[in-house]
């Protein structure tokens, strides 16, 4: 019988950190994000209007 690990893909650990470091840029930004939609009064939770439908 197989393993299943043997099926699973090989990471590098420069591959990991690009991967964490990525996520880790991603929430940042989103936290300028909701920041300045607190400073200009734009409601964090509720999706920006487009002006579509």
């Amino acid at each position: 019988m197989a393993s299943p690990y043997l099926e699973l893909p090989v990471r590098t650990l420069a591959e990991a950190v690009a991967d964490i470091e990525r996520d880790r840029l991603a929430t940042a930004g989103n936290m300028v994000q909701d920041v300045r939609k607190l400073e200009t009064g734009v409601k964090v939770n509720e999706p920006e209007k487009t002006g579509e439908g």
